[in-house]
């Protein structure tokens, strides 16, 4: 995992995976559901998806805005081990 490489100290290992554990088992529990949905009923998805594309575009991208601004949501500073790949 990404988590070995950005962080050194096995405590800080810890709280980067406990910080992020909720948003992460949220967003596998919508994956899971939405796979689930279209293997049962591929024609009540289609007609969802079509439906709620805004929805669906804007959860993707506060999704990736999340993940991307993560460590400056979390007051995580720039020098440290932690965003050693998120130099400003």
């Amino acid at each position: 995992m990404i988590e070995k490489f950005l962080v050194f100290v096995v405590a800080a290992r810890r709280l980067l995976i406990n910080s992020i554990g909720p948003a992460r088992d949220g967003n596998e529990v919508c994956s899971v559901t939405g796979g689930a949905l279209f293997a049962s009923f591929p024609h009540v998805c289609a007609a969802t998806f079509s439906e709620f594309d805004p929805v669906i575009i804007l959860q993707v991208t506060a999704t990736i805005g999340t993940l991307t601004y993560l460590p400056r949501m979390a007051g995580i500073s720039y020098n440290t081990p932690i965003c050693l790949f998120c130099r400003c």
